[in-house]
């Protein structure tokens, strides 16, 4: 069995900034039939989408320099969204532009800080449609263990659900 949630709060403040909390749960539970999990269903964590500052499955167990997922993770995200500056100027065309100061962090096979990997930047997002999106960030890895692969620097996303 497996389950993961997504939340998001968004609050508007002043002058088009607004601040923005969200997270993601996932579980997976073994059944009484199971034998031993694929590695294809166990949680990765790390990338744009999940844990900024960290590549794909960047962040968590690993083995011989190779993630091995994992049973259950967490994930948090902190964002201070802003217009682009003199977005009146271009009109339309800005208004899919937006800028972020944010902070992620996350943890894996506990629900505790104890493991807890974190990383923080400045970034810019373009809106697809309705609810994708395109981000370009900059981002700084803040807490990090010596078998993780952080990115410090520039970090690429495209997706639907970003943390």
């Amino acid at each position: 069995m497996s389950n993961t949630t997504h939340a998001e709060i968004s609050i508007p403040l002043v002058a088009g900034l607004v601040a923005q909390i969200c997270g993601r749960v996932g579980i997976i539970k073994e059944t009484k039939n199971t034998i031993l999990l694929p590695i294809s269903n166990l949680y990765y964590c790390g990338g744009p989408l999940t844990l900024r500052g960290f590549k794909y499955g960047g962040a968590g167990p690993m083995v011989e320099g190779t993630s091995i997922g994992a049973q259950t993770h967490w994930a948090t995200g902190f964002h201070l969204w802003g217009p682009l500056p003199f977005n009146h100027v271009f009109k339309g065309l800005a208004n899919n532009f937006r800028t972020h100061l944010f902070y992620n962090c996350g943890g894996f096979n506990s629900f505790s800080t104890e493991n807890m990997r974190s990383a923080l930047g400045v970034g810019l997002a373009f809106k697809l449609a309705e609810r994708a999106r395109i981000e370009m960030n900059y981002c700084i890895p803040v807490r990090k263990y010596a078998t993780d692969k952080p990115v410090n620097g520039f970090q690429f996303g495209i997706g639907y659900e970003f943390v």
